[in-house]
């Protein structure tokens, strides 16, 4: 791609370093402005590296050193004006007391009277579905509200250049069409878009040009295809259940002294593998909480053959937020932690592990330095190191592309055949329907069949 004017994102020899670990190398690419450019590429490829670029992140905010050049509109990149960003983790973004003072805070460097900046703000929350969560504090929503509140927050500003990073990854179905409705309005009002994306098929029609990238290098680029990979996994073959693993009986939970969701009853069977699917803020993370041990039921109980969960010994669990449940200076170590603490280390048990989640290559990094998706890889790793009876996995696809959703499909069904039994939070329902034996639907306050 080779741009020209004046009106352009342009990349020269651009690279980007992070001591000594390379992220971006010798990226060369232009576009003319308006446009809208995928970012695509493997997990851990440099995309979201080159999103924090373009806001102006790097090396700014986050120590880096930085080769050629990256321009936008020909003001340097760097100088963060002309570029707003919503970043991959939704609760890194949120400072305000409340949505509506969320979504209108990006608003107030505008110079815009009160009545334009009302209804800039109106007309975000109403895009992207908010308006009944106007007074509730954002750190207590569920991951896709977030999204939809960092989402909107970016919206309201109606910007020339928004780059979004993955901007899919914690959205119900719902959500992803209030996005690209929203999207398509900013680009019809002359707006661009730079968007990281592994399910580009949730947003369909919005490509206007594509840059891959492979290691940290421009592997190609071009227009977009009519019609763009789609996550293609191998469904999975279905196998007699063993004895009862997880049993819940008559749970109850409830958010801020209000029921959300009651008489849950729910068995999970030795090599089996339950998918429960949703829309956001139905409590799906909650009762992956409450059935892993770390929350008390408000009514009812949760067991694992038998007895109350023992979270990261019986039940392991993986959360939405990565970044804080790593603890170590290495991938290995991290890995290696379950297994220390429940007296059966074992180098070979890790390697094994590290193997099947396609993390091997990163042991001896430093797992806070790594892409989302590879985080989120690093962590079932180390949930599924111990072995134990149930590992309970909430949106297992965040930061994931097809080829290493497969190395996640994969290391399930070893833990399967190991006698394991799985639970998957997710409101992707192909991931559900293709990687697990039963799909039920956290629904109407309670589980009901799919």
């Amino acid at each position: 791609m080779t741009a020209v004017g004046a009106d352009s994102i342009e990349a020269k020899g651009f690279g980007v370093a992070f001591g000594s670990v390379v992220a971006l190398r010798d990226v060369t690419f232009g576009i003319e402005l308006p446009d809208t450019l995928l970012l695509a590429g493997a997990s851990g490829c440099g995309k979201s590296t080159l999103i924090l670029a373009l806001g102006g992140i790097l090396p700014g905010c986050i120590a880096a050193d930085l080769d050629g050049s990256l321009t936008v509109a020909r003001r340097d990149a760097r100088d963060g004006a002309s570029v707003v960003c919503v970043f991959q983790d939704p609760s890194t973004q949120l400072l305000c007391p409340t949505v509506l003072d969320e979504v209108a805070s990006g608003l107030q460097g505008l110079g815009l009277g009160a009545s334009q900046t009302t209804d800039r703000v109106s007309h975000a929350m109403a895009a992207m579905g908010l308006e009944r969560l106007a007074e509730r504090r954002p750190g207590r929503l569920s991951a896709g509200e977030q999204q939809r509140v960092t989402l909107a927050a970016a919206l309201a500003m109606r910007p020339a250049v928004l780059a979004l990073d993955e901007p899919t990854a914690h959205l119900d179905e719902p959500g992803c069409s209030d996005l690209r409705a929203s999207l398509e309005r900013l680009r019809t009002e002359g707006a661009s878009l730079v968007v990281a994306e592994h399910r580009w098929d949730r947003l369909p029609g919005l490509a206007g040009r594509v840059l891959a990238l492979d290691a940290g290098r421009a592997a190609a680029s071009g227009r977009a295809p009519e019609a763009l990979p789609t996550a293609d996994l191998p469904r999975r073959t279905g196998h007699a259940p063993g004895d009862v693993t997880l049993r819940a009986e008559g749970l109850g939970l409830r958010v801020g002294g209000r029921p959300l969701l009651r008489d849950v009853n729910l068995t999970v069977a030795e090599g089996e593998i339950v998918a429960l699917v949703g829309r956001n803020g139905v409590g799906k993370s909650l009762l992956a909480r409450t059935l892993a041990g770390l929350i008390r039921p408000a009514a009812g109980s949760a067991t694992v053959r038998g007895r109350p969960p023992r979270p990261g010994l019986d039940v392991g669990l993986v959360m939405q937020g990565s970044a804080t449940q790593l603890f170590c200076d290495t991938v290995k170590q991290e890995v290696g932690l379950g297994p220390t603490m429940a007296g059966r280390p074992g180098d070979a048990e890790v390697t094994m592990v590290l193997e099947h989640l396609h993390v091997l290559h990163l042991a001896e990094r430093s797992p806070h330095r790594l892409s989302r998706g590879e985080q989120q890889r690093v962590l079932i790793a180390a949930a599924l190191a111990p072995a134990p009876s149930m590992i309970i996995l909430d949106e297992p696809g965040v930061g994931q592309d097809a080829a290493h959703l497969r190395h996640v499909a994969a290391a399930l069904e070893a833990h399967t055949q190991r006698g394991g039994a799985a639970i998957l939070m997710t409101h992707d329902e192909t991931l559900a329907e293709a990687c697990s034996d039963r799909v039920l639907r956290v629904a109407g306050g309670t589980v009901r069949p799919a």
